[in-house]
């Protein structure tokens, strides 16, 4: 199949000293690829998907099916249950190698950001009222764990930090 000309066609460029490529997306969003995925990926036409918050690459025209950028780099079939994480979770069109790693659900789900209807603004801290006490908890494997009660969110939040640290490794996410 020939290569579709693109719009946003550019030289490569480098990103730490690797070279990338930018492939283009609706709603005025771009991706970044590494240039060896670039020509792959080029076959078909992607659009930016907007999901909790987020873009992500996705085409209607993979083999005949649906499938997001991320997944279509690593390799991953629809009927594989491992996921893709965004190491850099804030810049999901970021689809470098680097930025990608295959991991389990709960491993994906360990790093989700803090929700927005937190008092304290920070992950695993909530406020009790009825105590006048911040509370710090972490959940793991689907069971809330309390890690104790303290004066302000900070220390409560450095109780979750350091749980989180010790339970989900380098997965782990604090804001």
């Amino acid at each position: 199949m020939p290569k579709k000309i693109r719009v946003m066609d550019a030289a490569p460029f480098k990103i730490d000293g690797v070279y990338c490529r930018f492939i283009p997306l609706t709603q005025g969003q771009i991706a970044i690829v590494n240039e060896h995925d670039y020509e792959f990926l080029s076959q078909w036409n992607w659009y930016a998907l907007f999901c909790r918050d987020k873009f992500y690459a996705r085409t209607n025209s993979f083999k005949g099916r649906a499938i997001l950028m991320h997944r279509a780099i690593l390799g991953l079939t629809e009927n594989d249950q491992r996921e893709v994480d965004h190491i850099n979770c804030r810049s999901t069109t970021d689809n470098r190698r680097k930025n990608l790693r295959i991991v389990t659900h709960h491993q994906n789900s360990t790093n989700r950001k803090t929700r927005r209807n937190t008092k304290a603004g920070l992950k695993g801290v909530s406020w009790h009222s009825r105590d006048n006490i911040w509370e710090a908890s972490i959940r793991i494997r689907g069971k809330l764990r309390h890690l104790g009660s303290f004066n302000n969110p900070r220390d409560a939040h450095a109780a979750y930090r350091e749980a989180a640290t010790q339970e989900f490794g380098k997965y782990a996410r604090f804001e």
